[in-house]
This record gives C-alpha cells, structure tokens and sequence, in this order.
C-alpha cells in the first residue's frame, strides 16, 4: 500500500505508511476492512470516527488503536478500520412488547412469516420520501 491520509471530521490528521503485515479483508456480504500496520517516532492520538479513503472507499475507525512504545523514539501502531457497511450491521429493530417495553423482534414464532411480512412493510414504508 502506498501511504494513506488519516483525517478527523474532514480536516486532515496524519498520513502514515502501511507496513508488509496491512492488509485488506473483504469478504461478500461480511466484513470488509483494513488492518493497517505501521511504526512512526510521531505519537499520534486516534479517535473513534477518523477515517480514510482506500481503493476507493471510505473507512472509520470503530475501536482505538493498539499503540505500542517500542523505544522512547518510535511508536508502533495496530488499526483495524471499518467501512461503512459495518455500520448498517449495527442497526437494532425495536418492537413494543405486551407490557409497552421495547424488545427485539421474535421472528421465531409460528406466524414469523406474518410477522416479516408486517416488518417488511414498514420498513419499506419509513423509507419513502415523504411528501
């Protein structure tokens, strides 16, 4: 990988150069990120939602970096950025219960084809633009 710029809330942060051990992972409808590698003698404080552009496509960074000393001059760093698939996959569904506490929905039932149909079409419906 050539070097990669590292920006917060669109303003530029860092740009780092990938050691041999980064790769991409990215597999069909599953995980697709970046574990990025690299040693700077610059100490640099990474928040959760800085992201990058890679190959094309915008990753974040969902969990913080494991950052080792190796020396009191250099600085070993361990990222694992996320596209931005992983955060659909973070989406709960909701549904009130027989005592009007919210639950996750039970699909299980024996009338969860009932149920996925009514789910179905209320989510389709919430995603109409209204007019």
């Amino acid at each position: 990988m050539n070097s990669i710029d590292i920006y917060r809330a669109s303003s530029f942060l860092t740009s780092i150069k990938p050691d041999d051990n980064s790769v991409q992972v990215k597999k069909i409808m599953g995980e697709n990120e970046l574990r990025i590698s690299f040693k700077t003698s610059l100490f640099v404080d990474f928040y959760i939602s800085d992201y990058c552009t890679v190959f094309g496509e915008v990753y974040k960074l969902n969990d913080l970096p494991v950052v080792k000393k190796v020396s009191s001059l250099l600085y070993e760093y361990n990222l694992v950025f996320q596209s931005q698939a992983a955060d659909l996959a973070k989406v709960q569904y909701l549904f009130l219960g027989d005592d009007n506490s919210l639950k996750e929905a039970d699909f299980s039932k024996s009338r969860k084809l009932c149920y996925l149909d009514i789910f179905f079409l209320v989510l389709q419906t919430s995603c109409l633009p209204s007019w």
